[in-house]
């Protein structure tokens, strides 16, 4: 994706260098709730056996090409921060914010910008 978002409006100034181009990925299946907790444990998988990705190493294998993963699922919006440089408030046991952006829609439209990417992808 080549588009470039706005930076006004973004939750920190941190966040602003990640409004440029970024490499998508499509799936249409939602994140069960034990999937965002395995996200949320970095390093310290909750799959069971059989539920490993192809490769062994699923989502993880993203930090390779960004420090600051990003993603939609259901109404959900999850920044993952593992150095704890770029999200607000966040540290190394709890290293990511999710948004849900139907419980939250105030947020969304108080800093449109940093949500601008996910346009489109909540139907």
């Amino acid at each position: 994706d080549e588009r470039e978002h706005g930076a006004e409006s973004v939750v920190a100034p941190a966040m602003a260098s990640f409004q440029g181009a970024s490499l998508l990925a499509y799936n249409d299946a939602v994140f069960s709730e034990r999937d965002f907790e395995s996200l949320r444990r970095l390093g310290d998988s909750l799959k069971r056996a059989g539920k490993t990705g192809r490769f062994g190493i699923g989502f993880n294998s993203v930090y390779h090409v960004t420090e600051l993963p990003s993603f939609a699922s259901g109404s959900k919006v999850v920044f993952l921060d593992p150095q704890c440089a770029h999200v607000p408030d966040v540290d190394p046991a709890n290293p990511g914010r999710m948004v849900d952006v139907v419980r939250n829609a105030g947020l969304v439209a108080r800093y449109p910008d940093q949500f601008a990417g996910f346009e489109g992808a909540f139907g």
